[in-house]
């Protein structure tokens, strides 16, 4: 950050509101803005004042660093521009397809996010292009995910074992209670990140502080009983050691993996033999609640008895809306198939629980194939990251496209129905095409 120039001889000292200003246009607020808006998806109360965050916290900063240093390189970067073309895209087909559905005011909140979209990209490149941008960001989700986990446990176990026994953990700080699907994916996510940051940190103290936080953030996981954020945990855990060893001995890397995944898995496992007893008991469980997916006394059965949970039918209703050739190259736009999946659903499902499913359905045979350009190149780089030390944004890619599989709703919105896609997907490829810019620039990586 460039220092800040003293004041001209002779010159008073700026008053407290002209400080203010400078701060609020400077290259630390927009970190302090960028940090604060990635750890609002744990720790914020609800979409809308997440967006007025980016807004005000965000885009002056954005905009004055923008002035000073330019886009540094943003508009050359392949990933970047494949990022901008799916999202035009994929906005393009909706508009063509779906104009009646302008009108409903969950189609405005999304075109309100897809506007949006590009600023928070743009604003993530800025941050993750500077000195340790990145690591501060990185290490804010997994303060993040430890308060939505701590909290989320006490809510648990004061609140919701009392007002409906068996319960799945939600996060309190997130609307009053977010869903348990978002509140495993989330604080997923912040696990990967802290075991991540564990083998980059070489301080003892902040070692053991992590463990717990590893510990305590897992358990939370396992009590929202979500069945992709423990798919995802189980892939990307597997991705460190490989990615470690192409840069360091098989000693460090060692000593960088097992810790935090012993822990996960010890979490984990115990869960899946102890969890039993946290569930109520006979009698506890009243006709209300008996319906739902609730903690057994046998939470691996329970995990396999609710099968595909109606995919396949969500799928099936999407491709139908696939009805013509032309459909199938160009898809059927946003909007439009959700309303019928909801119509079909009574109301019950509103988005497909695929973000792959949901692009092909949206943008055809064009829009996946550029999804699929854009995460191939963010896959190839993150590796060759990995290998020259780096490997915590290929392990959180792994992550998110892991949990991508089985749900999500769009990548071209801040504001979708499951909330998490702007986390566990654009975070990490933003990461990755920034640090191989990086890199370029210092000639530590060679060109891909």
């Amino acid at each position: 950050m460039p220092p800040i120039q003293p004041s001209s001889p002779g010159l008073p000292p700026p008053g407290f509101g002209a400080r203010l200003l400078r701060f609020w246009l400077s290259w630390r607020m927009l970190v302090i803005g960028t940090a604060g808006f990635l750890a609002g998806y744990l720790a914020m109360w609800n979409v809308q004042f997440q967006l007025i965050w980016l807004v005000a916290a965000c885009i002056p900063a954005g905009i004055s660093c923008l002035r000073k240093s330019g886009v540094l390189g943003l508009t050359r970067d392949p990933i970047m521009v494949l990022a901008g073309a799916f999202i035009l895209w994929n906005l393009a087909v909706g508009l063509v397809r779906n104009p009646e559905t302008l009108s409903l005011e969950y189609t405005q909140e999304f075109l309100a996010g897809t506007i949006l979209l590009p600023v928070y990209l743009t604003i993530l490149w800025l941050v993750c292009r500077r000195g340790e941008g990145a690591s501060i960001l990185l290490q804010t989700v997994v303060w993040a995910g430890l308060a939505a986990a701590a909290g989320g446990l006490l809510y648990w176990w004061l609140v919701q074992t009392v007002e409906e026994p068996g319960a799945r953990l939600r996060n309190p700080l997130v609307h009053g209670g977010l869903h348990p699907v978002t509140t495993g994916i989330t604080i997923g996510f912040a696990v990967m990140a802290a075991a991540v940051w564990y083998g980059k940190t070489s301080t003892v103290r902040m070692r053991w502080a992590i463990a717990g936080s590893i510990a305590v953030m897992c358990l939370a996981v396992m009590l929202t009983l979500c069945r992709g954020a423990l798919f995802a945990l189980s892939i990307a855990f597997l991705v460190p050691g490989p990615a470690l060893l192409a840069s360091v001995s098989l000693k460090s890397a060692w000593k960088q993996v097992w810790p935090p995944t012993a822990i996960a898995a010890a979490v984990v496992f115990g869960f899946l033999l102890f969890g039993g007893a946290l569930a109520p008991k006979p009698g506890e469980i009243d006709e209300a609640s008996s319906g739902n997916t609730m903690l057994t006394d046998d939470p691996l059965r329970e995990y396999f008895s609710r099968g595909d949970s109606g995919r396949a039918s969500f799928y099936r209703c999407g491709i139908e809306s696939l009805d013509t050739w032309d459909k199938h190259l160009t898809g059927a736009g946003l909007w439009g198939p959700e309303l019928t999946l909801e119509a079909e659903t009574g109301g019950n499902i509103n988005h497909f629980h695929s973000l792959f499913v949901a692009t092909y359905i949206h943008s055809g045979i064009i829009g996946s194939a550029i999804l699929a350009a854009l995460l191939a190149l963010a896959v190839r780089r993150a590796s060759t990251l990995a290998r020259a030390g780096q490997p915590q944004w290929l392990v959180l890619l792994v992550y998110g496209l892991a949990v991508l599989i089985n749900d999500g709703q769009s990548a071209c919105s801040l504001v979708t129905h499951a909330r998490f896609e702007n986390l566990v997907l654009w975070f990490p490829l933003v990461a990755i095409a920034a640090s191989w810019r990086n890199g370029e620039n210092r000639r530590e990586i060679t060109s891909g």
